[in-house]
């Protein structure tokens, strides 16, 4: 029970830095983005075929990503200190089952406290968080932190219950989930040229950033 306990605690642990890499990475909001970009800028042919490229890997991420979500609630169910198992093994392995139990039990808190603070914002567009996907795309996206110190955003607090109701509060979540500063660092990067018909300035549609 003990080792198998120490390596529940890993797979914990890893399974929430994916968690956390990928709320805060904004894949979906760079995948509407890029399909905004491409409706406007790409002839019929082209716009087609990009769109629907575009399509399959945002299904494939929400599919690999949701398996790490249940595989997180899964992982979970071995915190359970009053869960009783038969183990076949002969050897003694009490301390290893005590520091196998405290080591998962700390690894659940920690990703359930670091997915809250994601799910909220709080590290969103922070550079250390984006700076691996930015190297990969090749896009700047430190407008997103122009400060760039600081680990947390503590403007972002709960702004993930208005969120979950379909509200939208320009000083909460708006400000928290950066939607205006992400459309217009997403547009910028993508060089998308085509003016927005209502204010006249250069960003992604807002509605599909809040969609994502």
């Amino acid at each position: 029970e003990g080792p198998s306990l120490i390596l529940g605690s890993i797979c914990i642990i890893a399974i929430a830095l994916a968690m956390v890499r990928w709320l805060n990475w904004d894949s979906f909001g760079l995948y509407w983005a890029a399909q905004a970009t491409v409706t406007t800028s790409r002839p019929p042919c082209q716009r087609l075929l990009l769109t629907g490229a575009l399509v399959g890997c945002q299904g494939a991420v929400f599919a690999g990503m949701q398996c790490v979500m249940l595989l997180f609630a899964r992982s979970l169910v071995l915190t359970n200190p009053l869960q009783a198992a038969d183990w076949m093994c002969p050897e003694d392995d009490t301390m290893a089952v005590i520091v196998g139990r405290a080591l998962i039990a700390i690894s659940a808190i920690v990703g359930v406290v670091l997915f809250a603070l994601s799910a909220n914002g709080h590290f969103l567009g922070q550079d250390y968080m984006m700076r691996r996907v930015s190297k990969a795309l090749q896009m700047d996206f430190s407008a997103l932190d122009p400060d760039g110190d600081g680990w947390v955003r503590w403007d972002a607090a709960f702004s993930v219950l208005p969120t979950t109701l379909g509200i939208w509060v320009d000083w909460w979540n708006v400000k928290a989930f950066l939607i205006n500063q992400r459309a217009v660092v997403y547009a910028s990067e993508l060089r998308d040229h085509q003016p927005c018909t209502h204010c006249g300035e250069h960003h992604s549609p807002h509605e599909k950033i809040m969609r994502a």
